[in-house]
């Protein structure tokens, strides 16, 4: 859903991360290159339940944001980022974006277990025009996460960055059909409250 979100000072912790992503590979048309800011150009007035995106600025950042304190084990949610000034509004993506874990995660080493691998897939549906997914061998890291603007360091080592690397799918991009191959990264940690 489009929704516009300005943040304020309320309870809730989040960890967020930065999402990048750096795809290549070909159409019937010949290459083709899908980056963040293209994705983001996509989401720009897309529909969701009624909802249309506002025109993102070329400021605009694509994040993923976890709830520290969430019990709901509904996983992050992706958000389009805009800075006006002093003011942060975050629009929620994740009625077009997703990213889900398949097969076996492995913690190695155990101990202290600070780095998990696993396969994970990213999805886009963007319409029909954008409807593709890359899937590929993940690192997660776990580490001090540290905010600013009163926010301390948190207590617990929380999701520090996520790579896919030797991502490769296919689907639809720009209205042709596409495969794919690249990297999906989250990274850049930081702690808000929102």
């Amino acid at each position: 859903m489009g929704v516009g979100v300005e943040r304020s000072n309320a309870t809730v912790t989040n960890v967020v991360l930065q999402i990048n992503v750096a795809l290549t590979g070909f159409s019937s048309n010949g290459p083709v290159h899908v980056n963040t800011k293209d994705l983001i150009t996509a989401l720009s007035g897309a529909v969701s339940g009624g909802t249309t995106n506002p025109t993102f600025a070329a400021n605009a950042k694509l994040v993923v944001i976890s709830d520290v304190g969430s019990t709901n084990n509904n996983g992050p949610s992706f958000f389009v980022r805009e800075k006006h000034g002093t003011t942060t509004t975050d629009t929620a993506v994740s009625a077009f974006l997703s990213a889900s874990q398949f097969g076996n995660q492995i913690t190695f080493p155990a101990t202290p277990g600070n780095v998990k691998y696993s396969q994970l897939e990213f999805d886009a549906t963007i319409g029909d025009a954008v409807d593709f997914y890359v899937e590929g061998f993940s690192t997660q890291h776990k580490g001090a996460v540290s905010g600013g603007h009163g926010v301390g360091r948190l207590a617990e080592k929380q999701t520090v960055g996520v790579t896919i690397t030797g991502a490769a799918g296919s689907g639809t991009w720009a209205g042709n059909e596409v495969v794919l191959r690249g990297s999906v990264t989250a990274s850049a940690p930081k702690v808000e409250t929102d």
